[in-house]
C-alpha cells in the first residue's frame, strides 16, 4: 500500500491472467479490464499458464476457449490442481458458445466458478469482476490478521516472514548463523486431483506438512510459503546442518505415502538452501533471504529430481 498526503490509502492493481491461443480474443477479453483496476498477464498454452500462476499469484484468471476443444479442460486442469491458486482466486472460462449443460458441469467440477457464453455483456461482466475481486480482497485482509494457518497449526506466508525477521535481527545481534530452506513437495502424479469442492490447503501439501513438523528442531521455524510450498528457518546452522535437516525431512516424507482417492502416492521433496555463517555480515535480510530461496526453487520448475538439493549464492556482504 502507499500512504498519500491527503491521508486515502492507494490500492494497488489486480493482477489478471488471461489464458488464450488466440490473439485477438485475448485482447478482446482484456479490454473489459478497467486498465486502471487491472494489470493484465497474457499466457497461451497451459504451461506459460501454471508458470505465471506459480510465479505471480494472480487475483483473478480469466481463460478463453471453445467448449468444443479438449485444450480448454487441459488449461483448467493445469492450473487447478494442488490448488495451485489458492482457495480464493476466481478461476473463469469465456467461451465462444453455451455448449451442452454436462459440458459446463465437467469444467465446474475440474474447479472453474463460473462459465460465460456469447453474447457478453461487457459491462455486466466488468462489475461481476469487480465484485469477485472484491471479495477476494476481504477475505486477504481478514487473513492478513491471522499469522497461523488452522488447518496445520504451522505459520503461514505472513506469520513465517514476521518470524524471519526476529531471527534475523537475533541471528545479527549475536553474529549466528542462520539457514532458510524452502520445500516443495514431489509425487509420482498417481493419484486423482484434489476434490475443487474441498475447501483451505490441498491435502497434499497439509500431509507434507504434518510429516516435517516433528522432524524440526524447537528452536526452528517451519511455515507456509505459497500454496504448494513449505519454508524453514534454522537457527545456528551452517550449510552441512541445512542439508541434514533436509535430508531428515525427505526421509520422514519418503517413508509416508499418501493415500488419495484409493490410490497411493508415493512422495519426495525438493529443496532449496541457503546457509549464512555469520548474519550479521549478510546485506539481505531474512525475509527477503527466505523469498529468495523460495525463488530459486520456483524457478527451477516442477520436474526437478527429487534427490536435489538447489543452494543458493552466498548473500552479499553489509558493508562496514
Amino acid at each position: 500500500m502507499i500512504d498519500h498526503p491527503s491521508g486515502t490509502t492507494a490500492v494497488p492493481p489486480a493482477l489478471a491472467l488471461v489464458v488464450s491461443k488466440s490473439d485477438w480474443n485475448a485482447r478482446a477479453v482484456e479490454s473489459i479490464l478497467d486498465p486502471g483496476e487491472y494489470v493484465a498477464l497474457r499466457a497461451t498454452t497451459s504451461g506459460h499458464a501454471v508458470q505465471f500462476a506459480r510465479s505471480a499469484s494472480p487475483d483473478i484468471v480469466i481463460v478463453q476457449g471453445d467448449l468444443a476443444d479438449p485444450a480448454l479442460d487441459d488449461v483448467c486442469r493445469a492450473l487447478l490442481r494442488e490448488d495451485l491458486l489458492g482457495a480464493t482466486c476466481p478461476v473463469v472460462v469465456i467461451t465462444s458458445n453455451g455448449g451442452p449443460r454436462e459440458r459446463r458441469l465437467d469444467l465446474q467440477r475440474l474447479g472453474v466458478w463460473e462459465i460465460f457464453g456469447q453474447p457478453l455483456d461487457p459491462e455486466a461482466l466488468a462489475l461481476h469482476f469487480s465484485r469477485l475481486l472484491g471479495a477476494r480482497r476481504e477475505l486477504r485482509r481478514v487473513s492478513e490478521r491471522v499469522m497461523i494457518e488452522p488447518e496445520t497449526g504451522l505459520y503461514n506466508e505472513r506469520g513465517l516472514l514476521r518470524r524471519a525477521a526476529e531471527l534475523g535481527a537475533h541471528a545479527t545481534r549475536f553474529h549466528e548463523p542462520l539457514a532458510c530452506i524452502a520445500l516443495r513437495p514431489v509425487s509420482d502424479g498417481a493419484a486423482t486431483p484434489p476434490s475443487p469442492a474441498a475447501p483451505g490447503i490441498a491435502p497434499l501439501i497439509v500431509h507434507l506438512a504434518n510429516t516435517i513438523a516433528p522432524i524440526v528442531r524447537m528452536s526452528d521455524v517451519l511455515g507456509h510459503l505459497r500454496p504448494r510450498e513449505l519454508g524453514v528457518i534454522a537457527m545456528g546452522d551452517g550449510e552441512n546442518s541445512a542439508f541434514k535437516l533436509v535430508e531428515r525431512m525427505r526421509t520422514a516424507v519418503e517413508s509416508s505415502p499418501l493415500v488419495m482417492g484409493g490410490l497411493i502416492r508415493r512422495l519426495s521433496i525438493a529443496a532449496a538452501v541457503c546457509a549464512v555463517p555469520d548474519f550479521a555480515q549478510s546485506a539481505v535480510s531474512a525475509p527477503s533471504l527466505l523469498q529468495r530461496v523460495a525463488g530459486l526453487m520456483r524457478d527451477s520448475g516442477a520436474d526437478t529430481p527429487e534427490g536435489d538439493i538447489q543452494i543458493v549464492d552466498p548473500v552479499p556482504r553489509a558493508r562496514d
